[in-house]
Formats: structure tokens, C-alpha cells, sequence
């Protein structure tokens, strides 16, 4: 269960063998739509953000409920789903966007989304640079914490902490399960 003192958790092996592979399967096999980051501000070309792609999951979709099943027991039962997608992120498109040479992404926090906790979870690489930068300000030069990628490894923290995609210049594609938890009404 998450360990209410800390902001920043991280469980490896999130998922069982068997729904990873499943989780992976289907993620290799969805139909993406292309976008960008930062969401709401407005770019006349997605390579004038930070490209991505993405493919969200409904609470009809069974990678959804296995998410949930897992939140429910490895996280917390206080939290429920607020939003979850699955995104790409390719290297031939970030070289043409402005992040081309950079070690992360946007710097930003998602509380426009009125969450409580923000996470992702890895599905295809073992590097520093493809991890999770950390930051305490938007402005910092340096992260304070790079949490490193591993396939099943689930990173969540409070969606008020200032952080960014890192970029691994030798991987072609960034392959990733991102969630949104808001607390339960009750």
C-alpha cells in the first residue's frame, strides 16, 4: 500500500507476469491518435510541443480493470481512477521538435486535473535518461530525483510535484501506461 508520508513511491513489478505481458500485448496492438504536451496550450504543430502519442482506456476496456485491481491492492483503496492512456513517444519525432538534445521533456505538475496522485508505469526500457525527472520548481536547471525505467516498474507521486519524461536519445520509442488518481468522495 502507498506509504502516506511519502510523496514519491515506486513498486517494481506492478503487474503479474501474466498481465504484463497482456498490458504489453495490447499496448503493442493499440491505434494511437497523435498529440502533444503541454495539454490546453495551443501549438500549430504538435512538433512545436513535446510529441506524443496516445490511446486512452475506459472502464469498459479490461486493461482498465486490471489497473484498477492493482491500484486498489498495491496503492491505496482511498483513490479511484480519474483518467489512464496508454503513450508513445518517438524518438524521430522528438529530434524535430524543440526537445531535440535535451534530457527531458515539458516541466509541469498535473493538478489542472484536480487529482491527488499521478503515475506511470514502464513497458520497454532499462535506463536513467528514460525515467522520471523530479523536480521541487519549475525553473530548476537539474532534477532532484531521476527515477530510472524498467519494464513493470510503476512510479506514482502527488500530482502537485513539478516533473518530466526523460529522454533516452538511444531508445526509438518511450512506451508507457500513465494514470490519474483523484481521491474517493466518500
Amino acid at each position: 500500500m502507498i506509504n502516506q508520508n511519502s510523496r514519491i513511491n515506486v513498486i517494481d513489478d506492478f503487474f503479474s507476469f501474466e498481465e504484463f505481458n497482456l498490458i504489453k500485448h495490447y499496448q503493442e496492438n493499440s491505434k494511437y491518435a497523435a498529440t502533444y504536451q503541454p495539454w490546453g496550450d495551443y501549438f500549430h504543430s504538435r512538433l512545436k510541443a513535446y510529441p506524443t502519442w496516445e490511446c486512452h482506456l475506459y472502464k469498459d476496456n479490461p486493461i482498465y480493470n486490471i489497473l484498477l485491481k492493482n491500484i486498489k491492492t498495491k496503492i491505496s483503496k482511498d483513490y479511484e481512477i480519474s483518467s489512464v492512456l496508454l503513450r508513445k513517444v518517438y524518438r524521430d519525432e522528438l529530434l524535430k521538435s524543440p526537445f531535440n538534445g535535451k534530457n527531458h521533456g515539458v516541466i509541469h505538475q498535473d493538478i489542472d486535473e484536480g487529482l491527488g496522485i499521478s503515475g506511470l508505469i514502464y513497458f520497454n526500457t532499462f535506463s536513467i535518461n528514460d525515467g522520471t525527472y523530479l523536480f521541487s520548481y519549475k525553473q530548476q536547471l537539474e532534477a532532484d530525483i531521476i527515477i530510472g525505467s524498467k519494464p513493470n516498474r510503476c512510479v506514482f507521486y502527488d500530482s502537485s510535484i513539478y516533473h518530466a519524461a526523460g529522454i533516452d536519445w538511444e531508445e526509438r520509442v518511450r512506451n508507457t501506461l500513465v494514470f490519474f488518481l483523484k481521491k474517493n468522495d466518500i
